[in-house]
């Protein structure tokens, strides 16, 4: 899942956190952007890594290769939860035994 991040750079630049976001009149009527405690929160699970290095070179290299470190920094215009190590669709609804179907 990707959001929003509300990095270092936006903060230092009066950035709202919430709300109706400056710009255009074709901007959204309203935006959250997330810390990258409060993604955390919601994917305790996930990887975090910060994306969206726009004016950098080879931002993409940058996020594979350093998403993680950068995303704990508070750096990246988004960042994104991914990798979720949750327990499987079997774990949760273990399909009956064999005794217990006969028995039907």
């Amino acid at each position: 899942m990707s959001v929003h991040h509300y990095s270092v750079e936006k903060k230092r630049a009066g950035w709202k956190k919430e709300g109706k976001p400056g710009g255009s009149a074709r901007s959204p009527d309203y935006i959250f952007r997330y810390t990258r405690a409060e993604l955390a929160a919601l994917f305790p699970r996930a990887q975090i890594r910060a994306i969206g290095f726009y004016g950098w070179p080879a931002q993409i290299v940058i996020t594979r290769t350093a998403g993680h470190a950068l995303a704990r920094l508070g750096r990246g215009h988004m960042i994104s939860a991914y990798g979720t190590t949750g327990p499987s669709y079997l774990a949760l609804y273990p399909r009956p035994s064999r005794q217990a179907r006969i028995a039907r």
